[in-house]
């Protein structure tokens, strides 16, 4: 797969939920749906 451009690590409370609206493709998922 390579190396990825970032790895974050996160150490959160109280953190959700949450809606990703990129997918892995780059797509918008809003502008696709619109």
């Amino acid at each position: 797969l390579g190396t990825p451009e970032a790895i974050w690590l996160l150490e959160v409370k109280e953190f959700g939920p949450l809606i990703v609206s990129i997918d892995a493709h780059g797509q918008n998922l809003y502008r696709r749906r619109n």
